[in-house]
């Protein structure tokens, strides 16, 4: 009958040595560490398969690969090739900056009061036309006067410069018309006037009358063009005009063809870019429709009389004209957005 061990206190049974060999060999190992494995020694198993320990003692020697000379000819002419395309690419962006960045400078005229201050001896004209893209400044009076060279490091170079005696019909034929063939085959153009308060910007971008042939300025022009190219087109192509017209002042925006601005709000969309949800968009069917739409938004524009203009504008206006054009028989459609900007004073920022 065998005997039955009990557990007590959740600790396991002990077994004690039924003879006085077992306790012999109890004694003889007490006190030493286990035996080393031989890595050389065959180890069986349960399932009495034989297996060879894995050598560790001993390192073998991995030959070193010598590299292909085919090989090390076809990586390099692999990185010559993508060198090349790195530098292909960036001559083109250069010259798409050098294309389509320009920047043009136009000097004024000088008002009554400037020309009072003139001839009392007071101040001097800072200008002094190098060239028709390079223009210097006198630092001083004594400079102009002694009709000394001009520094190097006020020599300014830029696309074009227009003297005081430029029409409006020369700033237009040389900054806007080239917009015009661009937005027509699908691109996207702008044109911003940037200045100080009394230096002409509005002057140049819209003119002191709009429907004046001769002191018009680049939008209405521009649109003029516009709608001629849209005379000359053929008949298989459809045309869509949209306008918005866009005030910022002291950076709240306003609609001036609505004169709303609590709704309106700028969006980023990953496929349209950036979207100003809220503005309101009119179809145009003629000429006459803008330049009613024009006289309107200019009409709800922010204006303050300032020493150097009695209509000074204080706010930032962005004209926004969109054109689509539908081709019935290609089935194609081009869409190209015309941005014109007249920008506030900038003697603040």
């Amino acid at each position: 009958m065998k005997n039955k061990s009990k557990t007590t206190g959740g600790k396991l049974p002990i077994k004690k040595p039924s003879s006085a060999r077992d306790k012999a060999n109890i004694k003889k190992n007490v006190g030493r560490s286990p035996p080393k494995p031989n890595p050389q020694k065959e180890v069986k198993k349960k399932d009495n398969k034989k297996i060879k320990t894995i050598e560790t003692e001993k390192t073998k020697n991995i030959p070193i690969k010598k590299p292909n000379a085919s090989n090390v000819k076809k990586e390099e002419k692999e990185d010559k090739e993508k060198l090349d395309k790195e530098k292909e690419l960036l001559s083109s962006l250069q010259k798409a900056n050098k294309d389509f960045i320009k920047v043009f400078v136009r000097f004024r005229p000088l008002n009554e009061l400037e020309n009072e201050l003139l001839s009392d001896n007071c101040g001097w004209e800072i200008p002094k036309y190098i060239s028709d893209t390079q223009i210097g400044i006198y630092s001083t009076k004594e400079v102009k006067d002694s009709n000394a060279d001009i520094p190097s490091n006020l020599i300014f170079k830029y696309d074009k410069i227009f003297t005081s005696e430029s029409q409006q019909s020369q700033i237009y034929e040389n900054v806007g018309k080239r917009i015009v063939g661009d937005v027509m085959e699908g691109y996207n153009g702008t044109i911003f006037a940037y200045g100080q308060s009394g230096s002409g910007k509005t002057y140049t971008m819209y003119g002191p009358d709009i429907f004046d042939d001769i002191y018009k300025g680049i939008i209405p022009r521009i649109v003029e063009d516009i709608f001629n190219y849209v005379e000359k087109a053929d008949d298989n192509v459809d045309f869509q005009f949209k306008l918005s017209v866009l005030e910022i002042y002291k950076e709240v925006m306003y609609d001036l063809l609505t004169q709303q601005s609590s709704d309106i709000k700028i969006q980023e969309n990953p496929e349209t870019g950036i979207v100003i949800e809220g503005l309101s968009e009119v179809y145009l069917s003629s000429i006459d429709e803008f330049f009613e739409y024009v006289d309107l938004s200019q009409s709800n524009r922010k204006v303050a009389e300032t020493k150097l203009n009695h209509n000074s504008s204080r706010s930032h206006c962005i004209l926004i004209l969109e054109v689509t054009q539908s081709f019935k028989k290609e089935k194609l459609i081009k869409k190209g957005t015309l941005n014109l900007v007249d920008l506030a004073g900038s003697e603040k920022v």
